[in-house]
């Protein structure tokens, strides 16, 4: 993929749709950026932006921004469609977006550091951390033998340690961990953990750890919309933010740009080491999921990936280690993710990702 946004084939789409689309401006430098760029590199960015803006139309998605990431750098980016259906305000490079359950390889990538630090194992046993009963009952729990990585594996069901169910939700469990190495409650546990871990270190100012009206990035955040069937497509109802604050299942409010960091933190190893990561994207007793993170195969090489899906937004998180490549998927709709059936641990099912992957 080249460095260019692909502006003339975006354009034309656009045109052929009969919808208007914020063009950027053309300096002289990004112009002759441009002319340096080879021809076929510009018609295969052409190709995948036609291919995104085409699922997008079949979706009647309002919304969204990808970016692809090679060795840190951002090599490709593009965004479409409107943060606000009702005034028509479009989707900007540093727009927020939901980006649920991905927050949960951030949770993962904390938990490896606070292991490797002596602070806990992964082999310890959940109850012997704080429970949050108000949260989560003791009934609710299951089998009380399992432990930290149970919970981080989805295999906290069922037979501890064997049975992979996806369950989203459960991963909050692990929020009295969080307020044991904290020393503050919940949800603020999670917070700071991982304002101190992440965000601080990675310098992703533009995150919002739930979203606070009073921020500054409040205002860059695009309204949610939750899509419901009907007899002439889908119908998409606006849905307003309903937490403040982030846990380990989800609830940070992102970038393209920060998400990018995180990236390109990922492929220089800055976060964890590499065994640390291979151990966290490791599939567990034959089960499509580590700890944190999807593994599988596609177009021949290793697919490691993280989704997520909100009542009224999409995520997608895909990297390919072995090429240090990342794509970034971020939507204000859940239909994206919704569709995929994500938690049948196939990345291939999501349109965009595989749009990438087949890229």
């Amino acid at each position: 993929m080249s460095r260019c946004r692909t502006i003339a084939a975006s354009a034309d789409v656009a045109a052929k749709k009969g919808t208007s689309m914020r063009m950027p401006k053309i300096t002289v430098a990004s112009a002759a950026a441009l002319i340096a760029v080879p021809a076929h590199a510009q018609g295969a960015d052409a190709a995948f932006t036609k291919r995104l803006h085409r699922i997008a139309a079949q979706l009647d998605l309002p919304g969204f921004s990808v970016a692809v990431i090679r060795d840190g750098k951002i090599i490709y980016r593009h965004e479409e469609g409107v943060a606000d259906r009702a005034t028509g305000a479009p989707i900007r490079s540093n727009s927020l977006f939901g980006i649920a359950s991905v927050t949960k390889s951030m949770t993962g990538i904390i938990l490896a550091q606070l292991e490797a630090e002596g602070k806990i194992r992964l082999d310890d046993p959940l109850l012997a951390y704080p429970l949050n009963t108000g949260w989560h009952p003791p009934e609710g729990i299951g089998d009380p033998n399992i432990t930290i990585g149970d919970v981080l594996s989805m295999s906290a069901g069922g037979l501890p340690g064997e049975t992979y169910v996806y369950n989203g939700a459960r991963f909050n469990l692990l929020s009295g961990l969080f307020d044991k190495i904290s020393g503050v409650t919940s949800p603020q546990s999670y917070v700071v953990q991982n304002r101190q871990r992440l965000l601080g270190p990675l310098g992703m100012i533009d995150t919002m750890t739930g979203y606070q009206k009073d921020s500054p990035l409040s205002a860059r955040a695009v309204k949610r919309y939750e899509a419901q069937p009907s007899a002439s497509g889908w119908n998409y109802v606006e849905r307003h933010y309903d937490w403040d604050a982030a846990y380990p299942a989800s609830g940070l409010i992102s970038t393209i740009d920060d998400m990018a960091k995180y990236a390109a933190a990922l492929d220089r190893n800055a976060l964890i080491d590499e065994a640390a990561y291979d151990r966290l994207t490791t599939p567990r007793n034959g089960h499509p999921y580590g700890f944190g993170w999807f593994t599988q195969m596609g177009a021949g090489t290793r697919l490691h990936w993280v989704f997520g899906y909100g009542q009224a937004e999409s995520a997608l998180f895909l990297r390919v280690p072995d090429k240090k490549l990342t794509f970034i998927f971020l939507a204000n709709a859940d239909t994206p993710s919704a569709l995929g059936q994500l938690d049948y641990a196939d990345v291939l099912r999501q349109p965009f990702g595989l749009a990438f992957v087949d890229s």
